[in-house]
């Protein structure tokens, strides 16, 4: 761990690319051996400043973010989290680690990111050409699809912070299709576990974007918004399409109020 204080940001990617590599499928005491070593600060800083501020003030460790706050850890950290919620027990682990402020604070920097390729500055170069699946964004979208697969009360938490669903809204009109198909999968989760959230989806402009996902015809670009500034070309997206079908089928055979 004493590689990510080194001042070659080559190195302290290459650690955290290690370190989120060995915790994919890995079992709840590799997490806690690993989480116990990195340590919950190191990992929040790794996402924000300003995360880290309603979390920790020991100077030495804002000194340190100075240095990691960069789009190519925030990626690698972002890919942690996922991996760390890759089962229910998971996502209690970082909820038990990490408090729900800091957390929604954590996602809507992911959420909020631009670098869909950062990596290809830095490590990936070394493995393979970057993709969306190796972007912030991509990462922070399964992570939140994670979280929806987890508890009902886990899945709250994206609903007492509606500023998360405003921010998926805007990523689902924006990104690609990579980036697209884990946010509508986390929707779907949502939706299968309580459909008197449908609401709370409309108020977002959830449900009205995942209508115009579905009237996607091959070629045809869609404008996503009320406004028209928000356009996404569908040509690649048939998964979308049949996430969002299969969200809007639920809602509609919900019986409660009317899907705006």
């Amino acid at each position: 761990m004493q590689l990510l204080s080194s001042d070659d940001i080559n190195m302290r990617v290459s650690v955290l690319w290690t370190l989120r590599n060995t915790l994919h499928t890995s079992d709840n005491s590799t997490k806690q051996t690993i989480m116990t070593h990195l340590g919950w600060p190191q990992l929040v800083m790794s996402v924000s400043f300003s995360c880290l501020l309603l979390i920790c003030h020991h100077d030495d460790l804002f000194r340190r973010l100075c240095n990691d706050l960069s789009p190519e850890i925030q990626e690698q950290a972002m890919s942690i989290l996922h991996n760390l919620t890759e089962n229910e027990e998971g996502v209690d682990y970082v909820f038990e680690s990490i408090d729900a402020e800091t957390l929604a604070n954590c996602i809507t920097v992911g959420l909020e990111s631009s670098n869909e390729d950062v990596t290809r500055r830095v490590i990936l170069n070394l493995h393979s050409p970057a993709t969306l699946a190796n972007s912030t964004l991509y990462q922070t979208a399964c992570f939140l699809a994670n979280i929806a697969n987890g508890s009902r009360e886990r899945q709250d938490f994206i609903f007492a912070h509606p500023h998360i669903l405003h921010v998926m809204h805007d990523c689902m009109t924006d990104t690609n299709s990579d980036t697209r198909c884990p946010l509508i999968s986390c929707i779907l989760a949502l939706v299968q576990s309580n459909t008197s959230r449908k609401h709370e989806l409309a108020e977002a402009g959830i449900i009205s974007t995942l209508r115009h996902i579905c009237d996607w015809t091959a070629g045809v670009s869609v404008s996503m918004s009320p406004g028209g500034h928000h356009r996404i070309h569908m040509e690649d997206d048939k998964e979308a399409v049949r996430l969002a079908r299969s969200t809007l089928d639920i809602l509609e055979h919900s019986n409660i109020g009317e899907l705006f």
